[in-house]
């Protein structure tokens, strides 16, 4: 597979994952987004608690963020 096919895949399928999440979990506010946001950030600290726990159900949503919280 050539590196455009490769690149063209993970955009499509990111923009599936976020049409999911969307239709299944609708639109957050910034108070809900700040939660994730803080969680996605205890993940990448290695504290799973949150994730698992409390926010099982977003636990996806979750993990579509960490590369954003990753880079800042």
């Amino acid at each position: 597979m050539s590196q455009r096919a490769i690149r063209w895949s993970a955009i499509g399928l990111f923009a599936f994952g976020l049409a999911a999440l969307w239709l299944t979990r609708g639109i957050h506010d910034d108070k809900e987004a700040l939660k994730y946001i803080g969680c996605a950030q205890d993940v990448l600290c290695g504290d799973l608690g949150d994730l698992v726990g409390n926010y099982k159900g977003y636990a996806a949503y979750v993990l579509f963020l960490e590369p954003f919280v990753a880079i800042g």
